[in-house]
């Protein structure tokens, strides 16, 4: 089992989540208010899953440590790829 920090965007900014006691940390996309959307999913064998939606990106740096990787476009994960030039200030 491991514990994960990562940093994740919502419609409100960035913030940082924990996965606590998990064996893969996995994600799934799909269309939302905001544009593309995630749910992050902790598994757990031995308890119930944790799960965090409404995500709209990832940090670069903790790509990573997804056990599935995000979707990409280009080779920009899918949400980076669809946001306007301006909005490139939210890298992390």
């Amino acid at each position: 089992m491991r514990t994960i920090q990562l940093e994740i965007l919502r419609s409100d900014g960035w913030e940082t989540v924990t996965f606590e006691h998990i064996q893969e940390l996995r994600i799934a996309g799909a269309p939302g208010d905001d544009g593309i959307q995630f749910t992050l999913i902790g598994l757990r064998d031995d308890g119930p899953n944790q799960v965090e939606t409404r995500i709209l990106d990832v940090a670069d740096r903790h790509e990573t440590l997804l056990d599935s990787g995000l979707p990409t476009l280009d080779g920009q994960s899918l949400p980076r790829a669809l946001r306007d030039d301006d909005s490139s200030s939210l890298d992390c």
